[in-house]
């Protein structure tokens, strides 16, 4: 098979819509033979397919400017550790969701991209602490890792299909918990630690734009369609303070290098 025809099946493939399944004539063979003109049936979900590929681009570098803050002052002041540990499952709950209910990759492949990053966060918190003294037990990691393999074999291999929306619907509790101890602490600090807007605004940008994704590609998933609406919310607020503490946020960005120094 040569090269081209590799190239036009995958394109094929890219192009592929949920318009598809209601009629027959719309097919990944008549998208690849109109190609390099795209149908205009084609183009919606050609569009969601894209959109969906910046999406997951995006995510591979939204946590980059957070670790570099980390690993520049080798301090996670700042940081919820509870936060941390609550992105973990929610971004577990969302890759395991889709990949048991069939789910294109490009309508959740950033949260498998977001999850590998929570995990290094998770590293990064342990082994920089967020103040003297406050260093992560080795119980507290065993229980943390054990616990974490043990969901996953849990939902991947127990729990029946029946129940699998229960799965992301856990993700309301544990995105209000973990968004709302991270909100909670910058705002008794009166600053935002090490948390950097780009990754915040990244995050946002993320939940707003996998809304539409999601319907087109997916559909109207009410359980998934909840949690980007909820999750857009609550990084709008850390958006909001990271701009509203911007300032005694330098500050304190400072005294923390000085004390490196």
């Amino acid at each position: 098979m040569s090269p081209l025809k590799l190239f036009l099946d995958a394109a094929a493939d890219l192009v592929w819509l949920e318009a598809s399944k209601k009629d027959p004539a719309i097919s990944p063979a008549f998208c690849a033979d109109s190609l390099p003109f795209v149908p205009l049936p084609c183009l919606p979900s050609l569009a969601a397919k894209c959109l969906g590929l910046a999406i997951i681009a995006g995510a591979c570098v939204v946590k980059l400017p957070l670790f570099r803050n980390i690993l520049r002052s080798r301090s996670t002041a700042g940081i919820s550790r509870g936060s941390s540990y609550g992105e973990v499952l929610m971004y577990s709950n969302a890759v395991i969701y889709s990949i048991l209910c069939g789910n294109p990759f490009t309508a959740w492949g950033e949260t498998a991209v977001n999850l590998v990053q929570c995990f290094v966060l998770v590293h990064l918190l342990w082994k920089y602490p967020s103040s003297v003294g406050s260093a992560v037990s080795v119980r507290e990691r065993l229980l943390f890792l054990s616990a974490t393999m043990a969901y996953f074999v849990a939902c991947g291999t127990v729990l029946p299909e029946r129940y699998y929306y229960l799965i992301i619907a856990m993700n309301w509790p544990t995105m209000v918990y973990s968004r709302g101890t991270q909100i909670i602490l910058n705002f008794r600090a009166g600053n935002t630690g090490q948390m950097a807007f780009f990754t915040v605004f990244m995050q946002w940008g993320g939940c707003i734009a996998r809304i539409g994704t999601t319907i087109k590609e997916v559909g109207w998933d009410l359980s998934l369609l909840f949690g980007y609406s909820l999750g857009a919310v609550f990084n709008t607020i850390l958006c909001l303070q990271v701009l509203l503490y911007r300032e005694r946020t330098a500050q304190f960005r400072k005294e923390i290098f000085g004390k490196k120094e």
